[in-house]
């Protein structure tokens, strides 16, 4: 089932062309493939049953899916989409149900009320913590000023940064590498602001 949906869920992306060379700088397969592996390595790391390791996995792949018909407010779309799929495929309704619910749980001002939503969180914002923020943030930017016509400042962008990581504060355990992780971003985030 999770080779399949990877296979479909690249061959969808790729049909709509939400790819980087048509100014999907963040959002595109790489991106998918990279909550995929970062939710497949967290339901490892948190000893996840198979069943739930699988709900997890397949919220990964389709979380961004409804990139195809709107940018905005995409997630209920990409819930849609993966509904429509796993049905065609027999897949469990209340299994459905719950990946509906990771997938929209990946909206940005969402607060995980679950592990599983949790880790779903955890895995879309994995170039958080991974090294990666300011490059993938470069892409995120570009990506915005090309497809939606917004332009920032560096100072606004890099506000807008400040705010995520806030925000990602706001919702990590503070006895976690990950939350010291942040705390460190958003040190390195306040001197670049005052280097302006």
């Amino acid at each position: 089932m999770i080779d399949e949906a990877l296979e479909y869920v690249k061959s969808l992306l790729e049909k709509y062309n939400i790819t980087s060379e048509n100014w999907y700088y963040y959002h595109n397969w790489f991106h998918t493939k990279s909550v995929f592996d970062e939710a497949t390595k967290l339901a490892d790391k948190y000893n996840l049953s198979p069943e739930e390791k699988e709900i997890l996995q397949l919220a990964a792949i389709f979380h961004d899916t409804g990139f195809i018909k709107s940018y905005d407010n995409n997630e209920p779309i990409g819930a849609e989409i993966a509904e429509e799929w796993l049905t065609s495929k027999w897949y469990d309704k209340d299994k459905i149900a719950l990946i509906k619910k990771l997938i929209l749980a990946t909206q940005y001002t969402y607060k995980p009320q679950t592990l599983l939503e949790e880790l779903m969180k955890m895995s879309d914002f994995s170039n958080v913590y991974n090294g990666e923020f300011f490059e993938k943030g470069d892409d995120l930017r570009k990506e915005l000023e090309v497809l939606k016509n917004e332009t920032f400042t560096d100072q606004e962008w890099l506000s807008r940064q400040k705010n995520l990581i806030s925000y990602l504060l706001s919702i990590t355990n503070k006895e976690t590498e990950n939350y010291k992780k942040l705390l460190i971003l958003q040190d390195q985030i306040d001197k670049k602001l005052k280097a302006l």
